[in-house]
């Protein structure tokens, strides 16, 4: 399975909105603990499905029921992954699966399935880099307040649970269909494609001798004008390699991890140690943030290099 995914921008009538909820960001260590389907018709809902999914590596981390509520008593007697992920592929079927930063989960469901999903997919974070582009954050919670400001049906429940943010990701996506139409036409893929001029695009970083050394970047990739600190030894690249192929895919180099942090990359080995919990200071520190309401995600060098390896 190669993981990395390409989303098409599509403005669709029928579709399913999924989300996933994790141990961790990295599939190749982490697991689903909640995965949850939404199948929509012309703006309506027609069917969902929803289910906890009991981990092999189980109780789960306290880190982890902080931040999406999510207990090891109600892990229990949840079913194995592997039944949850048969229930979801039927559910899907062909359909065209839409996500908020959907690549990550993408990964995780195609680790789950032991093969490459072969829907197309839509990543409602890169329609908002299009159609939002004064938001500071694309991140699913100011997009979704955004489009609510803007008129958008508001919803109840928690965030960090698969069904809300499944839901949230629902609204944004109806809301943003039509802004980007007006933008690219009746094929935005295609529209956008046609119209769009190979700009240099530089890092904001103190590392100014790091420039573009690409012709064009894809903004699909899930680092396009992301903030991404760096730690730990990486036996891939080196640190500077690893700048460099972030600025190519038009991330923004950050050299500790302050709040505006979108990615923590932390070196395999660190992470690995981290997930048994020898957690180093920079990833602690993430964590607090996480805790605090910032949206920072703590990515492994694996998960880094599966989009970074081609630029």
């Amino acid at each position: 399975m190669s993981g990395k995914a390409r989303t098409k921008l599509i403005a669709s009538d029928e579709y399913v909105v999924f989300d996933t909820e994790t141990t961790g960001l990295d599939a190749d260590w982490c697991e689903i603990i909640e995965l949850a389907a939404i199948k929509v018709r012309n703006g309506h809902i027609v069917d969902k499905y929803s289910s906890l999914v009991k981990p092999n590596d189980f109780p789960i981390p306290a880190f982890i029921t902080d931040l999406t509520g999510i207990t090891n008593e109600m892990l229990a007697e949840a079913p194995s992954i592997e039944e949850v992920i048969r229930k979801f592929d039927s559910f899907i079927d062909d359909s065209i699966l839409v996500g908020h930063n959907v690549c990550f989960d993408a990964k995780f469901v195609s680790t789950a399935l032991g093969r490459d999903l072969e829907n197309a997919l839509v990543d409602t974070m890169r329609i908002s880099r299009h159609v939002n582009k004064d938001l500071n954050s694309h991140k699913l919670e100011s997009v979704y307040n955004h489009c609510i400001s803007e008129g958008a049906k508001s919803i109840e429940g928690s965030s960090h649970r698969a069904e809300y943010d499944a839901r949230a990701t629902f609204i944004i996506y109806e809301h943003m269909k039509q802004p980007l139409i007006d933008l690219y036409g009746e094929d935005p893929e295609k529209g956008w494609k046609r119209i769009s001029n190979a700009k240099k695009h530089s890092s904001k970083t103190k590392r100014a001798e790091i420039v573009q050394t690409v012709d064009k970047i894809d903004d699909s990739n899930p680092f396009y004008g992301m903030h991404v600190c760096f730690t730990g030894k990486m036996n891939s690249m080196t640190r500077n390699e690893a700048w460099q192929k972030l600025v190519n895919l038009g991330g923004i180099i950050e050299e500790s991890s302050v709040r505006s942090l979108d990615y923590l990359v932390v070196g395999n080995d660190g992470f690995i140690s981290g997930v048994e919990g020898n957690k180093s200071t920079k990833i602690i520190k993430a964590e607090q943030n996480q805790l605090r309401g910032f949206p920072i995600q703590i990515i492994s060098e694996n998960f880094f290099v599966e989009f970074a390896k081609d630029v």
